[in-house]
């Protein structure tokens, strides 16, 4: 969450190009999967313009599905709290269990599969997400604005955010899916989960807290 022009597309697209993608380019139902996709968000933005939608081929009358950005490995949805509640809504499914279901069919979203999202603090028609959206992600952070000297140097090169097309992965997509199933096979030992538990009931009853974590938020801290 920022204003405008603090480098936060930049940086999502730094993180995507930081994973080798090549070993996990087509879906278990033989279709090619985009590495990154980008959703620039408006308030005229659909449901459909995100997941999909269903067609009819004029040739054969057969219906034929066409995949909406959110299939990709790495998906940003820029500003997203410029799209009205019925859009955003659009994403619940696909960032709690990986999956989208479209007129009754429910399509898997392959790993390694992220969501990033940016925002924008100040602005006319601004949306603010609903808890159960926000309680969806893993983290939250504000870029601030950078220090003279490096603002100085964001000038001089006329304001140019492609400097994230010269870096190399250093990572392979298999590796990200071994590590998020050696995630599951960790042991937490009972204290350290009442203590988990315990400092997420203390944020329902704080008076400081507008909002207190849900059960989920207790699952994603010990994870």
């Amino acid at each position: 969450a920022d204003s405008h022009g603090v480098g936060k597309t930049s940086l999502a697209r730094a993180l995507a190009g930081s994973i080798d993608w090549k070993e996990r380019d087509v879906s278990s139902e033989g279709v090619e999967v985009e590495p990154f996709s980008r959703i620039q968000c408006t308030v005229d933005l659909l449901p459909q313009d995100i997941l999909g939608y269903t067609r009819i081929d004029t040739t054969s009358s057969d219906l034929i599905f066409t995949r909406g950005p959110i299939f990709a490995h790495f998906v940003l949805c820029d500003e997203i709290n410029l799209l009205t509640p019925k859009t955003q809504g659009s994403f619940f499914q696909a960032m709690e269990e990986q999956t989208v279901t479209i007129e009754g069919k429910t399509y898997h979203l392959e790993d390694p599969f992220f969501i990033i999202t940016t925002m924008n603090l100040k602005g006319a028609h601004l949306f603010p997400l609903p808890a159960p959206q926000l309680d969806r992600f893993m983290i939250q952070l504000s870029m601030g604005y950078p220090n003279p000297d490096d603002e100085e140097a964001i000038v001089k090169q006329h304001g140019r955010d492609d400097g994230w097309q010269s870096f190399k992965p250093v990572v392979q997509a298999s590796e990200i899916i071994e590590w998020q199933q050696l995630v599951d096979q960790v042991t937490i030992h009972d204290e350290i989960v009442h203590y988990i538990v315990n400092c997420v009931r203390r944020t329902r009853t704080h008076p400081e807290v507008q909002t207190g974590g849900s059960p989920r938020t207790g699952v994603k801290v010990s994870r």
